[in-house]
């Protein structure tokens, strides 16, 4: 039998491989005998390359003020998740896939069960729905946008106001003429390519979609903006719109909390870095000129965080 085995930790390729392949961004790396790897860094220089990074620019913190508390949160994949999101802040959760950074943005939005406390502006919220999130402030760009993010065969106008129908309403009573004067507004704001508000969202290109998920969001008027994955499957030319909406939305007075396995996209926004390994965060990283790349690789894959 010959066994083809795919794995991010490395421990696992040390020890089982024979011949080891390494893929970046869908390219082939390079093919060695396991033999002839000298070790944990070799293989983590080759799964880096050279990483580019945008130039990362800090965000005006407020660190006297706490928007969000986690404190042991803990449930089938996470265990004792705890941290604060400071106002004004963008902070980041960086870790391969399988590492938890999903499933820490749907706890603070209420979609998954957890023990432990989660605190919105002091207050133990108990959030046991998105519903009650929304209502704390808490907005969620999820990971899945055709899923769970948009409805694809609705428009543009029908699926922005989604998170906050009291914008297009009074007293319960939908104002189409409203909805569509809404949708218009957010396709101008954040430059939604598209016919007009009323063109169906399945026909939208993966960015622009992306920018149709972002104006529900905004619409909601959040405090705490979670992005899990925020340019996923987008290419070059939106990842940078998508940033720069993520930046301006911080500058207008919200704060974020960014979920991502691209590492160029966590050193070019955040201004804290959370490593994660098997649902656990091993460490916090300030994100300055004595940040580097491989020992954030050698921590997420699993090794020592003095490595």
């Amino acid at each position: 039998i010959t066994i083809i085995y795919i794995s991010h930790r490395l421990e696992e390729i040390m020890e089982l491989a024979d011949y080891v392949t390494v893929l970046r961004d869908g390219r082939h790396i390079a093919t060695k005998p396991r033999a002839e790897i000298s070790g944990r860094q070799e293989l983590i220089q080759m799964m880096i390359g050279k990483v580019i990074v945008e130039d990362y620019v800090p965000n005006k913190i407020d660190e006297n003020i706490k928007l969000i508390e986690l404190k042991g949160v803990s449930n089938k994949k996470l265990h004792n998740i705890s941290f604060d999101l400071h106002k004004g802040e963008i902070l980041g959760f960086y870790g391969l896939i399988g590492a938890g950074k999903t499933e820490i943005a749907r706890a603070i939005f209420g979609t998954d069960k957890y023990a432990g406390t989660i605190l919105v502006e002091g207050r133990d919220v108990k959030a046991v729905s998105p519903e009650k999130a929304i209502t704390n402030g808490i907005v969620l760009v999820p990971e899945e946008r055709r899923t769970q993010g948009i409805c694809t065969s609705l428009s543009i106008a029908v699926n922005t106001p989604m998170m906050n129908y009291r914008t297009v309403s009074h007293k319960g009573i939908l104002n189409k003429k409203q909805q569509g004067r809404l949708a218009r507004e957010y396709i101008e704001k954040i430059g939604t390519a598209c016919r007009d508000e009323n063109q169906s969202v399945v026909f939208l290109s993966g960015g622009n979609q992306q920018k149709v998920v972002l104006s529900k969001c905004l619409n909601a008027s959040p405090k705490v903006l979670l992005l899990d994955e925020p340019t996923r499957g987008v290419d070059v030319g939106a990842k940078q719109e998508i940033y720069q909406i993520i930046r301006q939305m911080v500058k207008d007075g919200c704060s974020a909390i960014v979920f991502s396995s691209e590492l160029p996209e966590i050193l070019g926004l955040c201004d804290r870095i959370g490593l994660l390994y098997d649902g656990e965060i091993k460490m916090f990283l300030k994100n300055d000129e004595h940040v580097e790349p491989r020992h954030i690789m050698s921590v997420v894959t699993g090794g020592v965080e003095n490595e």
